[in-house]
């Protein structure tokens, strides 16, 4: 044995190492900016039942509703004019339908004997195989 060599102990499993992937960072959305849209229509029911309460009818606490989320809703297009933000773009999926039609061809039915053997391809001259026990014909 080699004194420089260090014994190989059966017990302990070599130490495997582990890659990390790394991961992109996205942008992370506030709250607000994600769900404006229902936030809207939150703060104009809010907005209604509580003029309701203070005794303004339906109707009329209905309108202020509508004026002070109208407002809300054009600042918020005012600051992303300003700050030369682009629209939001949706993201398009293509339908089926609107797919390069490629022209159907049916696959090639398999060449069978009458005991449903499978036969060679037609004009394959490579069939049947060569045998070593049989010589061919001269």
């Amino acid at each position: 044995m080699s004194p420089t060599k260090p014994h190989a102990d059966p017990r302990k499993k070599p130490v495997k190492k582990i890659k990390i992937l790394p991961v992109k960072r996205t942008e992370q959305k506030s709250l607000l900016s994600e769900y404006f849209y229902p936030f809207l229509g939150i703060l104009f029911g809010v907005v209604l039942f509580i003029l309701a309460a203070f005794g303004l009818r339906w109707d009329e606490s209905a309108v202020v509703g509508l004026w002070i989320v109208g407002v809300v809703f054009f600042a918020r297009q005012l600051v992303r004019y300003m700050k030369g933000a682009p629209a939001p773009k949706k993201e398009e999926k293509k339908p089926l339908a609107s797919l390069p039609p490629q022209q159907y061809t049916p696959p090639a039915l398999p060449r069978v004997s009458k005991d449903f053997r499978p036969m060679p391809p037609e004009g394959d001259k490579r069939y049947p195989p060569p045998s070593p026990f049989i010589r061919p014909p001269k």
